[in-house]
């Protein structure tokens, strides 16, 4: 716990069409950022994944800090995902704080969307002194960030696996996944209806099973208007 600590931050499953949605942070000093450098931590895109698990564990047994944030399809269904990532990654700051206090000293994210909304973002919802950096491709620059990726996406490798458990092997559980694609595409058919590991807010089920698409923007605008209508103030 000696010496100041650098926060790193990824996720994992954004972009899938089923499944939880992992969100981590990892703590780390200078001493263990250049250990697992030096035992191959990288993006975890580039790890082969039974590597990729021995990196974790080792990556669970030396960080100061790990801090994990799961989103559900549900929730997922009814807010704007950028927003629910910048809103987590926010939350893992401060609970980092929290724990770690003044060694805390920086704290390094993966951009999403648009680089410069999401510092202003996390500089006005952090609290205390903290250096901030979102970096484009921050998990192939950072260690920290690097760790953070490996151990969100074990995590979201381990989810999908119990998924496959209980519903049957659906593949990647991502829309560019031919397997993912029939999977439910014959579940709906058999069933007539969406298991709750679902997003239905993805046009992949817009096509697939219209009768159970959400639309976000619409059910946002039908808040906005009820809120305008009953002379509430309303932020969409």
């Amino acid at each position: 716990m000696n010496g100041t600590k650098t926060l790193g931050i990824d996720e994992a499953g954004k972009g899938c069409v089923i499944g939880y949605m992992f969100v981590v942070g990892v703590a780390l000093n200078r001493d263990e950022a250049e250990y697992l450098r030096s035992i191959g931590v990288k993006d975890s895109k580039l790890i082969h994944p039974r590597r990729r698990l021995k990196l974790y564990e080792e990556i669970s047994r030396i960080a100061n800090l790990i801090v994990v944030e799961v989103v559900s399809p549900s929730q997922i269904d009814v807010s704007n995902l950028n927003i629910i990532l910048m809103d987590r990654y926010a939350l893992i700051i401060n609970k980092a704080r929290e724990i770690l206090g003044g060694n805390l000293t920086r704290a390094v994210i993966d951009a999403i969307y648009r680089k410069e909304i999401l510092e202003k973002y996390l500089h006005n919802k952090v609290r205390g002194d903290l250096r901030i950096i979102v970096e484009y491709d921050a998990d192939k620059k950072f260690i920290e960030v690097s760790a953070a990726s490996i151990v969100a996406k074990v995590l979201r490798d381990k989810h999908i696996s119990l998924l496959h458990e209980v519903y049957g092997n659906f593949g990647s559980g991502y829309p560019s996944d031919p397997q993912t694609i029939n999977w439910i595409r014959e579940y709906f058919k058999r069933k007539g209806t969406l298991p709750p590991i679902i997003r239905r807010s993805w046009k992949t089920i817009k096509k697939i099973a219209p009768s159970y698409y959400v639309d976000k923007h619409r059910e946002r605008g039908k808040r906005y208007s009820g809120a305008v209508k009953n002379g509430n103030k309303f932020t969409c």
